[in-house]
C-alpha cells in the first residue's frame, strides 16, 4: 500500500479516478432522463451520434427513431419505436409511431397510435394538433369535431385548443361557433392581433362584411397583407370596387414575397383581374338595346 505523501504522483491519479468513478456513479443513470437537444436531425451523423448515447434506455430509443424519421428512414424508425413501446408504454412512443406511420401512409395505423397517445396523456397537445391536422387532411371533419371538442372540455382555458377548434368548425362551415371561439380569447386578449384577424376572416367567410372590415383594419399595422386581403374582398362583396382595387394594391405592396405572405399576393392579383375585366366590359345602353331589336326586327320581316 503506498502513501500519498511519499509517493504523490501515484497519489494524484488515485485522487483523479477516485473522482471520476463517483461522478460516473453519480451521474450515470440520471443521463439517461436528459433531452438530447444538441442533436442536429440534418445528417447521419446525428444518428451515428445518438446511437452511442444512452444504449438500453427508453429515451435513447425514442431519439434515435425521431432522427431516422427526420433522415426519413422511416422503417428504421418505426422498427426502433417499436423497441421503444416494449421497454414500456407511453405517450410520446405512441406519438411518434403516429407520426411515422402517417408519413408511411399508413392513416389507420397512424390514427390508433394518435389515439394512444392522447389516451396516455391529455396534455401532449402536438400529438392533438397532429392527429386533427391529419383527419382534415383526410377530410374526417366530423372525428376531429369529436376529438377537438372531448379535448377544449377537458382544457377549456388553452387558447391553442380553442384556436384549432375554431378552425376546424371553420372547415366544416360552421363559421358561427369560429367567431365565438375568437371573441372568447378576444375577451382574454384585446390586443391580440392574430385572434382579430382570424375573426375578421371568419365573420367575411360567414358574409358579415362590415364587421369583417371593422375588425380587420385593426390589424393592418400588424399583419398588413393579409389584413388588406380581405378588406378588399369584403369591399368587392359590398360592390365596392374601387374600394376593393385601393386595398389589393396595398396588399400587393405590403406582401413579403417569399413569406407566407405569397398566398395573399397571388390571391389579390387574382381577384384585381376580376375587378380590371368587369371595368372593361362594354356599357350597353337602353337605346342601343333597343336600335339591336329593331334591326333585328327588319332583317326577318
Amino acid at each position: 500500500m503506498f502513501s500519498i505523501f511519499k509517493e504523490p504522483a501515484k497519489g494524484l491519479l488515485f485522487v483523479l479516478l477516485f473522482v471520476l468513478m463517483c461522478s460516473f456513479l453519480q451521474s450515470g443513470p440520471s443521463r439517461a432522463v436528459q433531452p438530447i437537444s444538441f442533436l442536429s436531425p440534418d445528417s447521419a451523423a446525428s444518428y451515428n451520434k445518438a446511437s452511442s448515447l444512452f444504449p438500453g434506455y427508453l429515451e435513447g430509443y425514442l431519439e434515435k427513431s425521431k432522427l431516422l424519421m427526420a433522415l426519413g428512414r422511416y422503417k428504421e424508425a418505426l422498427a426502433i419505436s417499436d423497441s421503444a413501446l416494449l421497454m414500456g408504454e407511453n405517450a410520446e412512443s405512441y406519438y411518434i409511431q403516429a407520426k411515422i406511420n402517417e408519413a408511411l401512409g399508413e392513416t389507420e395505423r397512424a390514427s390508433w397510435a394518435y389515439s394512444k397517445a392522447i389516451q396516455s396523456d391529455s396534455t401532449l397537445f402536438i400529438a392533438l394538433m397532429d392527429y386533427t391536422s391529419m383527419l382534415l387532411r383526410l377530410g374526417n371533419v366530423e372525428e376531429a369535431i369529436l376529438i377537438i371538442n372531448d379535448a377544449v372540455k377537458a382544457h377549456p382555458r388553452n387558447a391553442d385548443l380553442i384556436f384549432r377548434h375554431s378552425e376546424i368548425y371553420s372547415a366544416a362551415g360552421k363559421l358561427q361557433n369560429s367567431i365565438n371561439d375568437m371573441s372568447l380569447m378576444i375577451d382574454w386578449e384585446p390586443e391580440n392581433s392574430l385572434y382579430i384577424l382570424y375573426r375578421g376572416k371568419f365573420r367575411y367567410q360567414a358574409k358579415e362584411y362590415d364587421l369583417a372590415i371593422e375588425d380587420l383594419q385593426k390589424c393592418i399595422s400588424s399583419k398588413p397583407a393579409a389584413a388588406w386581403y380581405y378588406i378588399g374582398s369584403s369591399r368587392m362583396e359590398l360592390a365596392q370596387e374601387d374600394s376593393a382595387r385601393s386595398a389589393f394594391h396595398r396588399c400587393l405592396v405590403s406582401a413579403l414575397p417569399d413569406s407566407p405572405d405569397s398566398v395573399y399576393i397571388r390571391q389579390s392579383r387574382e381577384k384585381l383581374y376580376v375587378l380590371n375585366k368587369r371595368s372593361e366590359a362594354p356599357l350597353v345602353l337602353p337605346q342601343a338595346v333597343d336600335s339591336v331589336n329593331a334591326g333585328v326586327s327588319v332583317i326577318f320581316r
